[in-house]
């Protein structure tokens, strides 16, 4: 018996020891190679977290600094209007331009970026037709809202019209993003969002302080989207002027069906998501009042800086994920930068919520409106969840738009699920705020379970 004990360990590495040798070989490639991939990521990936964040917050600095300059009535009006253009850009674009996201990236992959420029053009001229007609919509709402006891706001014409070309001009951007995240270059994307930013407010802030008008403040804002077009197509007549062959020939016909139900799907997504963070903070103030949907606001704010973070290092990311797609060279291990980024990020942003709860000054400032460190502690931890802008990507380089659309309402559902249930059981801010940090983490383990769990997955080896 003792020596069947002592010559066992020999039988098992003499029937498998070549396969754990083998195992751990691929192990360690493996190991190496992500280890890799992590470090290369991190280098690449913080400079450049750190150039998005900054040309990204100019957006909040341009309204802050609006509101400062302006009479609130007049900054009532500014940034109602610009919230209806920027809303009208959304809606008239009924898929096509969120069809981009992909499109362009997969045949700039494939030799066809003179094309992809064209197509841009044609397509901000015909929607341009959608927002005049948009445009005639609203008004003769309006209008019939008057007759019936209505008290619009004092507009006229040229104030529609006004919105009507901020956000036709809007759309021109979003499709000069695609265009500019489309070309693998860097540099390119970091100079059009950064000269996006400086150049509105540099333009908005003084027409604001001079005229102490909405309507000159907005004129200016659309005077700047222009320039900026005209800048960024320069920028872009050399990058995107190889390869103009139409794609027809090339296997676009095949394509294009696909291209254009994935951006239908993206764009019904999109707008459900986005019942969250705006119907949610209305949701709080109808069922608990003034107070609680001040706080609930602010924390979302804080949360806030994480989706912006997601949202900059998705710019790169998840073009490159699409071109990989195309050219069938997808990797998923270039996510490893970008989401330990985000790891970093709600580690420290944690500790430091935390820390000023802890500080008298921060104390009485998280006490005013009702936050204890425990709310901080949860928000913190929340900052990590909005990777599954990376995962949102993937599937979208898969070919997966579906899942894109059955994790939003699947979102949606269990946000709004958790809100009910929050006044219902008069939680109060913690449900509130719970409710929001468990529909993100849904998002994310839906998006995770179609990527790496769903039975009969091609992809589940990624």
């Amino acid at each position: 018996m003792q020596r069947a004990v002592s010559i066992a360990p020999h039988i098992i590495a003499q029937l498998f020891g070549a396969k754990l040798v083998r195992f751990n070989k691929v192990s360690s490639a493996m190991n190496t190679r992500l280890v890799a991939a992590l470090r290369d990521g991190l280098r690449g990936e913080a400079l450049f977290a750190v150039v998005m964040m900054a040309a990204s917050s100019l957006g909040f600095i341009k309204a802050i600094g609006v509101a400062t300059v302006l009479p609130s009535s007049q900054f009532g009006l500014y940034i109602s209007f610009l919230g209806i253009a920027t809303l009208c850009s959304i809606l008239c674009s009924l898929g096509r331009v969120e069809a981009t996201i992909k499109l362009y990236p997969t045949l700039y992959a494939r030799g066809q970026g003179g094309w992809i420029a064209r197509h841009a053009f044609r397509l901000w001229r015909r929607l341009a037709v959608v927002v005049v007609l948009c445009g005639v919509a609203v008004w003769a709402t309006v209008k019939l809202g008057a007759r019936n006891g209505f008290d619009p706001p004092d507009i006229t014409v040229l104030d529609l019209v006004l919105v009507a070309v901020t956000a036709w001009l809007v759309i021109g951007l979003t499709l000069a993003a695609s265009l500019v995240r489309a070309v693998p270059a860097t540099g390119l994307l970091q100079r059009f969002t950064v000269t996006r930013g400086a150049l509105v407010i540099s333009v908005a802030l003084p027409t604001a302080y001079l005229s102490q008008s909405w309507r000159n403040t907005l004129l200016a804002e659309a005077v700047a989207m222009v320039v900026i077009l005209g800048v960024t197509a320069l920028w872009l007549k050399g990058p995107l002027r190889k390869g103009a062959m139409d794609p027809e020939g090339a296997g676009h016909s095949t394509l294009a069906p696909e291209i254009s139900r994935g951006g239908g799907l993206l764009y019904l997504a999109g707008l459900i998501s986005a019942t969250v963070p705006y119907g949610g903070r209305a949701a709080v103030l109808f069922l608990s009042g003034p107070v609680v949907a001040g706080a609930f606001g602010l924390l979302t704010l804080v949360v806030q800086i994480g989706i912006m973070l997601a949202s900059a290092l998705s710019q790169r990311l998840g073009p490159r994920l699409i071109r990989d797609a195309a050219a069938e060279r997808l990797d998923v291990s270039i996510m490893a930068g970008p989401l330990a980024i985000m790891g970093v990020l709600s580690g420290v942003s944690t500790v430091l919520l935390v820390t000023s709860f802890l500080v008298p000054a921060g104390a009485s400032f998280w006490g005013s409106y009702g936050i204890g460190a425990g709310l901080l502690l949860i928000v913190g931890l929340q900052m990590v969840l909005p990777c599954y802008l990376f995962l949102k990507f993937l599937l979208i380089a898969r070919n997966e738009e579906t899942a894109v659309l059955k994790a939003a309402c699947v979102t949606v559902i269990c946000f709004y699920t958790g809100i009910g249930l929050s006044s219902r059981l008069d939680l109060g801010l913690w449900g509130y705020v719970c409710a929001a940090a468990f529909a993100d983490l849904v998002r994310l383990l839906v998006k995770s379970y179609f990527i790496f769990w769903k039975k009969g997955n091609s992809h589940a080896q990624l």
